[in-house]
């Protein structure tokens, strides 16, 4: 089953070109077709949106846990550091001790 095309912008908008048929044919025979596309929209359009906020909840949680390990690593390096320096010193004074003694 051919249907026939649709009709151009031109003719519908032109008084004396427009086919009152193709009008017809527009909202009569493709009107089932043009809910069933519109309801099918509709639905993607909901998946769509509940996929985004899905993933975007997901996003937030993975960049809080992101800062929560940043916070743990800064804090890591900084009682490395005091370990390191403390040694230092410690090495210092020993290094003073014996050069005393020697």
């Amino acid at each position: 089953m051919s249907f026939p095309p649709p009709p151009s912008p031109d003719s519908i908008n032109s008084v004396e070109f427009l086919n009152y048929n193709d009008l017809h044919s527009i909202l009569c025979d493709y009107g089932e077709k043009i809910e069933a596309n519109r309801s099918e929209m509709q639905r993607m359009k909901e998946e769509l949106a509940q996929d985004f906020i899905f993933y975007r909840v997901d996003h937030i949680s993975l960049q809080r846990k992101l800062e929560d390990h940043d916070r743990k690593f800064q804090a890591l390096v900084l009682v490395m550091g005091g370990m390191m320096v403390a040694m230092l010193r410690i090495m210092v004074v020993l290094l003073h001790t014996v050069m005393k003694l020697g």
